[in-house]
């Protein structure tokens, strides 16, 4: 499985046209990824990952909350992408520019 196809097709789509549970569970597996990888920058994305999580969790997420987690990801993603050497620096770079159009 490519890892970062399905985040990149669910924001092919639009942010806001991702469920609240589909996202998530994309998150969740996010965090479970990035918890074994040591890279600068890394544990801003956890920590920010942790926060939207749990506002898209509450019955009532908080709108310019989420924007500005999406907008601290963009950047917190892009500079881990500078920071990956490999095939996984293009993915990665991928999903910042998704961010980046939430």
């Amino acid at each position: 499985m490519d890892m970062f196809a399905d985040t990149i097709k669910a924001f092919e789509k639009g942010a806001s046209h991702i469920a609240a549970a589909a996202a998530i569970k994309n998150i969740e597996f996010w965090e479970g990824k990035l918890a074994k990888v040591d890279v600068d920058g890394v544990k801003s994305v956890v920590r920010d990952l942790g926060a939207l999580k749990k506002d898209l969790a509450s019955e009532k997420p908080d709108t310019a909350h989420v924007k500005s987690i999406m907008s601290r990801l963009h950047d917190e993603t892009l500079k881990v992408g500078s920071n990956v050497k490999g095939p996984e620096s293009d993915g990665i770079k991928k999903v910042a520019a998704c961010l980046s159009k939430s």
